[in-house]
């Protein structure tokens, strides 16, 4: 059962759920490795050059939250200023994340309750979400550099498995390019770092993109090198 049923009376205010999920989800996070507070946290399994991220977020309006997760891979340098601070880093700078739901890919948002005790039962159904749709998520990151090397290109197209590219929602096929071009970079695989930043060059058109040129450039000059 998912709690999204109107609830009765006005729902708690956004600063009592910062509270009750820093006391009720929070705890059970750092038993899995989970470091922050909050609303925000992050996780490093070992050497893995990828950050997992969680973050709640309350709608503006009100009387709803959501929960995102997301990956950020810590060998990116930054697009632009601050970008990728990764002390501040939170799932809104995050190019590859998704909303947890019952149905992952959907755009899931819980109702707050009026009062803890309704509340608690609906962060219940959270953790509870988490642990069947998040940590498997999160799982699918564990064999880097997969998937990024998974992404080929296939008769001048980018060709993207399709359990990663649903996760691709806010990326261009310009930004794509940049991600696995400095995945190949980081593990040193130079000729696939040159052929995915060449393909990102050719995707710019006009001042889409154009700030990722002289990235991808510099990442070029490495097969010669």
């Amino acid at each position: 059962m998912f709690f999204k049923r109107k609830p009765k009376g006005p729902p708690l205010k956004a600063s009592e759920l910062k509270k009750l999920i820093s006391t009720h989800i929070a705890p059970r996070l750092r038993e899995l490795g989970w470091k922050g507070s909050g609303m925000h946290y992050k996780k490093i399994n070992g050497n893995s050059p990828i950050i997992q991220v969680i973050g709640f977020q309350v709608n503006k309006y009100g009387g709803e939250f959501c929960v995102e997760v997301g990956i950020h891979p810590n060998y990116l340098p930054e697009r632009w200023e601050g970008q990728y601070e990764l002390k501040k880093l939170t799932h809104a700078s995050l190019l590859i994340r998704s909303r947890l739901s019952p149905k992952m890919g959907s755009d899931y948002w819980w109702k707050i309750g009026a009062d803890e005790k309704s509340t608690l039962k609906i962060l219940d159904n959270v953790w509870e979400t988490f642990k069947k749709n998040g940590i498997p998520y999160f799982g699918f990151y564990e064999e880097f550099p997969q998937p990024f090397t998974d992404v080929k290109i296939i008769d001048g197209k980018l060709k993207t498995p399709i359990e990663f590219a649903t996760q691709l929602t806010h990326v261009t096929d310009i930004t794509l390019c940049w991600l696995v071009a400095h995945s190949f970079d980081y593990i040193k695989d130079y000729e696939n770092s040159y052929r995915f930043s060449h393909h990102g060059i050719n995707c710019i058109h006009g001042r889409q993109g154009i700030a990722l040129k002289s990235g991808f450039e510099e990442l070029m000059k490495k097969k010669s090198a």
